[in-house]
Formats: structure tokens, C-alpha cells, sequence
């Protein structure tokens, strides 16, 4: 029962760093049409003065200072730029309401209109109904239903990495990103399954 209860409390903590570091901005559906209109982004990034762009390619970049004035980094893969890798940094101060105006000029009421969820979201009813099924046709073990969740999870992204390459409700956007976070899932949902509580 102690190593249940130290697994839980690892998963719990493991998402709560996730979940820091990607709502750390304090705006994620901000960054959530930025990525979505990546190249207009960092035309937007290079017109506000409130933002710094750092090129690592460019030796003219340099990170903004002092630094307690900006938040950041925050990366975007710009396509236009042969889909290299930019940092962003914002002010304090001043990023709101650029946000604000970005976000009407190409979010749900501006440029998208209605738009449906991307398929690795339905693709996330996998794993839930996976571990509803291992809750429901094995002796209730947290381990069992958390693992076996996980590697379904695993499997989904492994197809979602030979037919589609990106797997975006999870923010994957490189083939190998997609085939590595299928890998660690299968690996953690198999060492979760074979514990013996």
C-alpha cells in the first residue's frame, strides 16, 4: 500500500509541473493561436515593441535585459524562417493587451471562425476508455488502471507518429517527438502494470 500511494503521489507531482510550465504564461490561449498562425505571430512579435524575439542563428540576437522586466521564454517554430526555433519575451507591462488584440485578429472570432477540436483530442477516448475497461474487468488497483491507461496512451501515439506525425493535444509537432512521448508512455504504463502493490 506505501509504494501505491508513493506512485500516486509521483503522478500527481509529474503533472503539476507540466502544468506549471505550460500555463506558466498566464495566457495559454494566447500561445494556443499563436501556434496555430505561427508565421503571423512572429510577424506580430517583430512590429510590437513590447516583445523581443531572440533568433539563435542570428548572432545579432541577444536576450532582452534587465531580465526581471520580461517574461519568457517562450518558444515558437516559425515555418517562414525553414521552421527554426525562436525564443520570445514579453514585458510585464505591456503583453496583455497585445495579447488581447492578437488573439481577436486570428482567434474563434477573427480568422478561425468555428472550428472543430484536432483528431488527437478524440483520439485522447482511447486511453480513458482503456482504463474504465481495466477498472471495471480486474480487481481495483489504481497501478493497473493508471498503467494500463498509459500504455494505450502509448499506442495511440505511436499511430498517431506513422500516419499523422504531430499529435497536437499534446503539443507534439515533430514526428520524433510523437514516436519519444509514445515510448516513455508504454515504458511507465508497463512499469506501472507490472508492480506488485
Amino acid at each position: 500500500m506505501p509504494a501505491t500511494i508513493g506512485i500516486i503521489l509521483i503522478v500527481i507531482c509529474a503533472v503539476a509541473v507540466l502544468w506549471y510550465f505550460l500555463y506558466r504564461a498566464g495566457n495559454p490561449g494566447f500561445w494556443k493561436v499563436a501556434a496555430k498562425y505561427p508565421d503571423e505571430a512572429y510577424d506580430w512579435f517583430m512590429s510590437e515593441d513590447c516583445w523581443i524575439v531572440v533568433d539563435p542563428e542570428s548572432p545579432s540576437s541577444q536576450k532582452p535585459e534587465p531580465r526581471g522586466e520580461f517574461t519568457g521564454p517562450f518558444v515558437l517554430w516559425v515555418p517562414k524562417l525553414g521552421d527554426r526555433r525562436v525564443a520570445v519575451y514579453g514585458r510585464h507591462d505591456r503583453i496583455e493587451e497585445s495579447q488581447r488584440r492578437f488573439t481577436e485578429n486570428y482567434g474563434e472570432q477573427g480568422k478561425l471562425g468555428v472550428t472543430l477540436p484536432p483528431l488527437s483530442y478524440v483520439a485522447l477516448l482511447h486511453p480513458v476508455f482503456a482504463m474504465l475497461y481495466a477498472w471495471i474487468s480486474t480487481p481495483p488497483s489504481l497501478l493497473i488502471v493508471f498503467g494500463y491507461g498509459l500504455a494505450n496512451l502509448g499506442y495511440v501515439l505511436f499511430a498517431a507518429g506513422i500516419f499523422a506525425g504531430t499529435f497536437l493535444a499534446l503539443g507534439l509537432k515533430k514526428r520524433w517527438q510523437v514516436f519519444a512521448a509514445g515510448i516513455v508512455a508504454w515504458l511507465l504504463g508497463a512499469f506501472l502494470m507490472n508492480l506488485q502493490p
